[in-house]
Parts: C-alpha cells; sequence; structure tokens
C-alpha cells in the first residue's frame, strides 16, 4: 500500500471521510464534490484496490488540486471491510483519532446529497 502524498507532508486536519473505490472513476468527483459542497471543512481518504478503470489515478488527481483530498493505494482488490481497516489506521497514523462509538457520517452530512449531483448512494 502507499498514500499520495505521504501523510507526514499533508496531515488531515478536520474530520475524515474514508471513501473506498473499485471502478469509481465516473463518481469519484461527484462523490467528493458532494462532500465538500456538505461539510467544506471534512477531509477525505480515497481507498483505491488498484481499479483498472483509472480510480485512482483520477484520485490522485483530485488530491493534487485539493489539499483536502488523499489518496491510499492497495495492491488489488482486498475487499470493504479491509478498506475501512486500513483506512482507520493511515487516519491514526496521520495524527486524526477515533470518533466515538456512537458517531455516524449520515448524521454530518446532509440527506440533500443527490440534489447536489452526488450519486445515489451517498
Amino acid at each position: 500500500m502507499d498514500a499520495s502524498p505521504p501523510a507526514e507532508e499533508r496531515a488531515p486536519r478536520r474530520g475524515l471521510v474514508l471513501v473506498p473505490t473499485y471502478n469509481e472513476r465516473d463518481n469519484l468527483a461527484a462523490i467528493v464534490g458532494a462532500i465538500h459542497a456538505a461539510v467544506p471543512e471534512l477531509d477525505v481518504l480515497v481507498i483505491d484496490d488498484r481499479s483498472p478503470d483509472g480510480t485512482g489515478e483520477l484520485a490522485d488527481a483530485l488530491a493534487a488540486a485539493d489539499p483536502r483530498v488523499f489518496v491510499l493505494h492497495r495492491p488489488g482488490k482486498e475487499g470493504l471491510g479491509r478498506a475501512y481497516v486500513d483506512g482507520m489506521r493511515w487516519g491514526l497514523r496521520a495524527g486524526g483519532g477515533l470518533p466515538p462509538p456512537h458517531h455516524h457520517g449520515r448524521r454530518l452530512l446532509p440527506r440533500s446529497g443527490a440534489a447536489r449531483g452526488a450519486p445515489r448512494g451517498l
């Protein structure tokens, strides 16, 4: 696994949203945009499993253009649960903390994501 850029250079300073991806090139920019439209101060960690459609490369471009976006490249498909574990570990190493057990991201992000052009699942 490698993170671009290294966590030491650009550690998240706000809340961190984990976005596991596999072949999400067509949706990724809209997802990241919807998160930032809803809560601009949040950082986003894209966790890509070596998507053959170029999702990882797009994530790198988004990270290069926006200091709130980070990328964790994994060597291959390792599963959704493992992506969240790896993302949490990345966040902890980068200086973040874990949310309390009662924390739920859906309560932080408004439900109007679809109105802002986000894919249905957001």
